[in-house]
């Protein structure tokens, strides 16, 4: 005897060689653990991969443009595709348990995006191993885990911290060049013929814009990490 734990979860074959659904009726028919799968819905199963690494894509890119035109001071140009990428990602995961597959599995690509997470695989070990406690995990739904570790918010957010910590450096790097540059060149101050030093003079190292960018870049990811502790997860 069968009795699924949620309507119209099991199906079953009938005398007449089609499948039913069980629902919620004790079902007396044998059922079948593996089902031959026809030829016709292979196709669809490739094209729900090629989807997924479509959208695997462009959070690659998004998040690695992103990134390195905040660092060359262009990231207006690029940070919206970003966010659109996170907010993607965000509203098709709290809406997982009523999304079909067909939706879920192609946009689950964009889960890189949802922490910065532009760090390589051994140094998030390594990082993570130094900032949190020996197999320290805070419970967390399975869904969730499908996409990352847990909602430990150390772990959540240390992608973000660095890359301010990053911008912050390169930013002053920067001013400590073009005061060495002013210093050279004087009579360059009313216009400057050098085009990269005329851009971050006039906008890029103003501390206004650098502020700017770094809160629209990151305050997804920090909003995201906050709501996550206030949600009650549970296995």
């Amino acid at each position: 005897m069968v009795r699924a734990a949620a309507p119209d979860s099991v199906i079953y074959p009938g005398s007449n060689g089609q499948y039913h659904l069980a629902g919620q009726q004790a079902a007396s028919t044998q059922i079948t653990r593996y089902v031959d799968i026809p030829e016709s819905s292979i196709g669809d199963r490739s094209s729900l991969r090629n989807l997924f690494n479509l959208f695997r894509g462009c959070a690659i890119l998004a998040l690695f443009i992103g990134l390195v035109s905040f660092l060359v001071g262009m990231s207006a140009a690029f940070d919206d595709f970003f966010i659109l990428c996170q907010l993607i990602f965000v509203h098709i995961f709290i809406q997982m348990e009523y999304n079909p597959p067909s939706l879920r599995i192609p946009f689950t690509g964009l889960h890189i995006v949802q922490f910065l997470e532009w760090l390589p695989s051994a140094a998030r070990t390594s990082i993570e191993s130094g900032i949190l406690p020996a197999n320290l995990y805070q419970p967390c739904s399975l869904i969730f885990q499908q996409y990352y570790e847990d909602v430990a918010f150390a772990r959540t957010v240390y992608h973000a911290i660095l890359f301010i910590g990053l911008t912050l450096v390169i930013w002053v790097i920067i001013h400590v060049f073009l005061l060495i540059y002013d210093s050279r060149h004087p009579n360059e101050q009313a216009k400057y013929n050098n085009f990269f030093v005329y851009y971050y003079k006039q906008y890029n190292s103003k501390v206004f814009v650098f502020v700017d960018k770094v809160a629209r870049f990151c305050y997804f990811t920090f909003a995201w990490s906050c709501i996550l502790q206030l949600l009650f997860f549970s296995n």
